[in-house]
């Protein structure tokens, strides 16, 4: 079949820069204007799987009318048995690692989540693939796509990366045909952006597979998040990280800090009851719709 998704990876090697917060919520958006979706999480935090989890619970509670204070009174009964049967199941990517071939799995199906939306989900435990020698699965999430033909099946294919750099991240931009960063506006951005690509670059670009096989890994460029209302030094700092960066592109929209939301990884459309949120959730609209302009702007020069 011919390759029609678009998959990239969601990454900053700085964690607490709302990457999974947007990792997920452009996931949502994008499959509630009809595409469908698949959500890789390679973060052997697991946060989007139990943000992804937690909608899920939500919006079949909302169909089986449901009050959300009773989801809330169940939650840790209720996810930690959800999780361990996904756990014991094998359901998980720790699965792949433990394959003794890189291109023949046991059926490892994505979860649904919600109408056009999938999840394949993460793994604590994958914290030991860190710290193992696992070279020879550089291409795993690339074959794993391929064998199913989930290529062929989702629209996009979004992966939410580890910040630290490891098998993981490294298999997840292989698997990749764009990448996006995540950013705070400080003064270490630079730097980290940086670190980043070069790595990217050493690791990815310069690699052997890229090499052999010629493809391509773009980068979408930096979406600014946990912004302030456009504070001077705020606005300075924009304007030094894209000097310092001319040939990497900036989203003009970006992702606004919230005091009601610290830290809470959590899909913005599940707090649709909620006015003090459209400004949020139009942010992700935003971000997401750029996204897709800047893809098609990518691909209409290629073709």
């Amino acid at each position: 079949m011919n390759k029609k998704s678009k998959i990239i990876s969601f990454i900053n090697m700085k964690g607490g820069v709302g990457k999974t917060t947007l990792t997920i919520n452009i996931a949502k958006t994008l499959s509630s204007i009809g595409h469908k979706v698949l959500v890789i999480d390679t973060d052997p935090q697991f946060n989007a799987t139990q943000s992804l989890l937690e909608h899920k619970f939500k919006e079949e509670a909302s169909v089986e009318k449901v009050s959300t204070e009773d989801i809330d009174q169940d939650n840790d009964e209720m996810y930690t048995k959800v999780y361990k049967d996904i756990l014991k199941n094998d359901q998980t990517l720790l699965q792949l690692f433990q394959a003794s071939s890189e291109i023949t799995f046991d059926p490892l199906m994505p979860i649904e989540i919600s109408s056009n939306l999938d999840l394949v989900a993460g793994d604590l435990r994958l914290i030991k693939v860190i710290s193992g020698d696992n070279s020879t699965k550089v291409g795993i999430f690339d074959s794993y796509l391929d064998e199913y033909n989930f290529k062929s099946t989702y629209d996009y294919i979004l992966i939410d990366c580890s910040p630290m750099w490891s098998i993981l991240t490294y298999a997840s931009l292989t698997a990749s045909d764009y990448y996006v960063i995540p950013s705070k506006v400080d003064f270490h951005a630079s730097l980290g952006i940086k670190l980043l690509r070069q790595t990217i670059k050493e690791n990815v670009l310069d690699g052997y597979i890229h090499k052999a096989t010629k493809k391509k890994l773009t980068p979408l460029g930096v979406v600014f998040t946990l912004t302030t209302k456009k504070t001077r030094v705020e606005q300075k700092t924009k304007e030094l990280l894209e000097r310092e960066n001319p040939d990497l592109k900036f989203f003009k929209s970006s992702l606004p800090y919230m005091a009601s939301v610290p830290n809470k990884f959590t899909i913005i459309d599940s707090e649709k009851f909620s006015n003090k949120y459209a400004t949020l959730k139009n942010s992700f609209e935003k971000i997401t719709d750029e996204m897709i302009s800047r893809i098609n702007e990518i691909e209409a020069e290629t073709n």
